[in-house]
């Protein structure tokens, strides 16, 4: 879950977005378990979208509150936002990450050893930053 900094916003568990705006990535509902499918399913300020793109439009303009979304796939699209936007200075504000979920190990596979062997190597300099 993601707010712009100057909103100020404490969010600690889901039912602290009751009253606010919610844009989450195209089936959230059924991706983030029970209670977020009970608390979000037909609520008015709630929309999903297939374009996560849009979110980011939608958080950096004011037009919702708090965005859900994978925190690498927000700051890439971020990042892009801020590279490629004519009006740049409408996607530098801060921004505040609100862990609500629990966090997930991901895998990748490979169909050839020699690609996994090099994937293995480059991941190792990320992995030393931590």
């Amino acid at each position: 879950m993601v707010t712009l900094a100057d909103s100020t916003l404490t969010i600690d568990e889901l039912a602290d977005l009751a009253n606010l705006k919610v844009a989450a990535f195209q089936n959230a509902t059924k991706f983030l378990g029970e209670r977020y499918n009970t608390i979000f399913t037909n609520y008015t300020n709630y929309i999903e979208l297939a374009d996560q793109q849009s979110q980011i439009g939608l958080l950096f303009s004011g037009r919702v509150d708090a965005v859900v979304m994978e925190i690498n796939i927000f700051k890439h699209l971020l990042a892009n936002k801020r590279r490629n936007s004519s009006s740049r200075k409408d996607y530098d504000k801060e921004f505040v990450i609100h862990f609500l979920f629990n966090s997930r190990a991901y895998k990748a596979g490979f169909k050839s050893k020699k690609l996994c062997e090099q994937f293995d190597q480059g991941i190792i300099p990320t992995r030393l930053t931590k």
